[in-house]
């Protein structure tokens, strides 16, 4: 989430889901049991554990999803459904 993104939800009072969770040291007084409830911490730009995400994506770095997501959307885009076992080259 952007500054941006983050000060528009704000403004017009759109929930807002923590979906990246930093360091500790991003918010050093912040309660861990909490930290997905709360906004405390945002908007939290930078890498860490994906959480409150799809099951597969959860506990994983967010550039390990993301690279993970751009090739699916690669084969589905060359007609292979997700799931289908299908080897295919993104690019």
């Amino acid at each position: 989430m952007t500054s941006a993104t983050y000060a528009f939800a704000r403004a017009y009072e759109l929930p807002i889901r923590r979906v990246i969770e930093g360091p500790a040291s991003a918010a050093p007084d912040a309660d861990p049991s909490a930290a997905e409830t709360t906004e405390q911490g945002l908007p939290y730009t930078g890498d860490g554990l994906l959480v409150n995400s799809h099951p597969d994506f959860d506990g994983m770095p967010n550039r390990e999803a993301l690279r993970r997501d751009r090739g699916v959307a690669g084969c589905e885009g060359k007609g292979h459904a997700v799931g289908q076992t299908t080897v295919c080259a993104t690019g």
